[in-house]
């Protein structure tokens, strides 16, 4: 953003360079002392913070039920990659949930989610004891707790998960890979 001016300042050896305006520390500065310049470039930066967030919807994950919000942000990308369906009358039209749904053969991203989650559970159970996985899964940290509900931890929701689909004595059937596959999926 340097706009030469032409003529340059001389300071104990060092040569510098006058502008009209340069970007310091995030502030548009300008030789002549005026702020406008700053303030157009502060609104063009919320213009663009804006609408990159209007466009991806970033707040999308700021709720309560994070397992809908996951689907719907899903359906959006989804929406955005295969494009809108052109009718018979050259008309554009939207793709349904359920268009999309067909398009991905019943999965959604939760169940992948959960599935790779318990795939990933039976790795770090079949792991040694000594693991440092293993070990950090299972760490109870010492010290004062917070106030208020305690954080869920990611083995407890686990381990909730695997029970949620009657699998039980879930120790022992990590040992086995082929069939704690099988288990990951019905999940």
């Amino acid at each position: 953003m340097k706009e030469k001016k032409g003529d340059e300042n001389r300071s104990n050896k060092v040569t510098f360079e006058e502008v009209d305006k340069f970007k310091y520390l995030g502030v548009m500065l300008s030789s002549d002392g005026n702020r406008d310049v700053e303030i157009k470039e502060k609104i063009l930066a919320a213009n663009r913070a804006f609408y990159a967030k209007k466009k991806t919807n970033s707040n999308v994950f700021s709720g309560n039920d994070d397992e809908e919000n996951l689907r719907v942000f899903e359906r959006k990308i989804l929406r955005s990659i295969m494009g809108p369906i052109k009718e018979a009358d050259n008309e554009f039209r939207i793709r349904t949930n359920e268009e999309l749904q067909r398009e991905l053969k019943g999965k959604d991203i939760v169940q992948e989610i959960n599935q790779q989650r318990i795939k990933w559970f039976g790795y770090v159970w079949r792991s040694g004891e000594e693991s440092v996985i293993k070990l950090l899964v299972e760490w109870k940290p010492g010290g004062k707790k917070r106030r208020g509900r305690p954080r869920s931890k990611w083995l407890e929701e686990v381990v909730e998960d695997v029970r949620g689909a009657g699998v039980s004595n879930w120790q022992e059937k990590t040992k086995d890979r082929k069939r704690w596959k099988e288990i990951s999926h019905k999940v």
